[in-house]
């Protein structure tokens, strides 16, 4: 069941013009499960090519976890709601994933949904993710990010690669897969209830449910390529 990014309401204004300087951001909550020590090896992968990179984590964690971070001059916006989270993302240039196990990040969505390009840690349990966006170790990550940030196709290349990907993360495929699933005749001592309208009604429930949890969660929300 494929997830979809709740990204219409963002106030886009602000990425008419690229950031100044460059920002790669990542997101979530700072800790063991997101890995900031290899966000941090990254960065400091990036600094000698592009000193000039601003580096910017939307979340919070353990103060432990964001000296991870800090050590490296990346800056933390703390626990902020999902509206703001999101705009912060909007105005990035580059958002890279460093999660050490994830189901599949609910955040890429965002991102790709916004038209930030995305560059994501290699997993097991995510198999099949872009070649050009897909990072073997940090410094890898590093030369991946720094062409999206200097050459114009690679960005392009990233986003057109990223959205073939997600082709089926769109409402009308969640809907008909929900009515497929929901959907498929009368059980015994129960009306039957519509397709769509049941799976209209589920979409808006899951909705909900992710709202809830970015709002919880300091707007920092991960969630499944697939439910």
């Amino acid at each position: 069941m494929p997830n979809v990014a709740q990204v219409g309401h963002v106030d886009r204004r602000r990425t008419l013009q690229p950031a100044r300087p460059p920002l790669v951001v990542g997101m979530g909550r700072v800790c063991a499960q997101k890995d900031p020590a290899w966000f941090a090896d990254a960065v400091g992968s990036l600094r000698p090519s592009a000193p000039d990179l601003r580096f910017l984590w939307i979340g919070g964690g353990a103060p432990g976890d964001e000296r991870v971070l800090r050590r490296t001059g990346v800056e933390l916006t703390g626990w902020c709601d999902r509206t703001v989270g999101l705009e912060t993302l909007a105005r990035a240039d580059c958002y890279l994933h460093s999660a050490a196990w994830e189901g599949f990040p609910m955040t890429v969505l965002e991102a790709v949904g916004l038209g930030v390009p995305v560059v994501v840690r290699r997993l097991p349990s995510e198999p099949g993710t872009p070649a050009v966006a897909t990072a073997a170790d940090p410094a890898h990550a590093a030369r991946l990010v720094h062409g999206v940030l200097t050459d114009g196709d690679r960005r392009r290349a990233n986003l057109a690669a990223w959205r073939a990907f997600l082709q089926e993360n769109e409402r009308g495929t969640q809907s008909e897969r929900l009515a497929l699933a929901y959907g498929t005749g009368q059980r015994a001592g129960r009306t039957q209830v519509r397709p769509r309208s049941l799976a209209v009604a589920v979409t808006e429930g899951l909705e909900q449910g992710l709202r809830a949890v970015s709002l919880l969660s300091g707007g920092a929300g991960s969630g499944r390529r697939w439910i």
